[in-house]
């Protein structure tokens, strides 16, 4: 009768081995492959923030080269309204507001031309059509011109300029962070992995031995492989 026990309890303890050792396989496999989803998310961040950063890098160069070329042009359209109001004939002061005029309508960026508070009208495709003809210089209103003298490329003006490079950057930083988010919970997963690899340990390790202690042994890899399933339970899948 002993005996006959003694053989039941040994099947019953290579039944929950079995399920111990099939349970920590399959859930290594499962943290096995969540790590490797979020190691592909991670390298997918990291790419995606490396392109949107030479995107703005290019973007923000672009707008710097822009400003330097505003700047000039406003310092030599200052310098004709200058001449052209110091000018001692009305030809001088005429040609040298209409190169002024042309200077800022046709020169200037979009956004360096907004910032002077120029009407838009004098800035489209048919008036440069206009200017094209001969005699045909006269392009903003002398008021205008001359208010300009009062006027500077302001903080508004950098803002619309630098805006577009800004922003790429914001979105290579929000990128590159949720590359680095990725690649936290992969290195969690794969902790996971190691666990799960603990649990199949102390499991097959149990059945090495004929006595009480394998029992233990079954513990040790039962706790472990909870511990292991709660600490999964609280991690993001991908």
């Amino acid at each position: 009768m002993s005996a006959d026990n003694e053989e039941k309890g040994f099947e019953m303890f290579e039944l929950l081995a079995a399920m111990l050792l099939g349970l920590g396989a399959i859930g290594a496999a499962i943290a096995a492959f969540q790590g490797g989803l979020w190691d592909g998310k991670m390298i997918e961040s990291f790419g995606d923030a490396q392109t949107t950063a030479t995107k703005a890098s290019t973007a923000y160069n672009e707008a710097m080269v822009t400003t330097a070329h505003d700047s000039a042009v406003d310092i030599q359209a200052k310098k004709l309204i200058l001449e052209g109001l110091d000018a001692g004939d009305g030809a001088t002061r005429d040609r040298s507001f209409e190169m002024a005029g042309y200077l800022y309508a046709f020169q200037m960026s979009e956004e360096g031309y907004k910032a002077f508070g120029f009407p838009a009208e004098d800035r489209s495709p048919e008036k440069a059509k206009e200017v094209t003809q001969p005699g045909s210089m006269d392009v903003l209103p002398d008021e205008m011109l001359v208010a300009a003298l009062e006027k500077e490329l302001d903080e508004n003006y950098e803002e619309a300029l630098f805006a577009e490079g800004l922003k790429l950057f914001g979105e290579s930083d929000k990128k590159f962070s949720e590359g680095r988010n990725a690649n936290e919970v992969g290195d969690k997963f794969d902790l996971l992995t190691v666990i799960y690899a603990i649990s199949l340990f102390f499991a097959g390790l149990g059945l090495v031995f004929k006595t009480k202690i394998r029992w233990q042994f079954m513990l040790g890899g039962a706790i472990v492989f909870l511990g292991g399933t709660v600490y999964l339970i609280t991690l993001p899948w991908a």
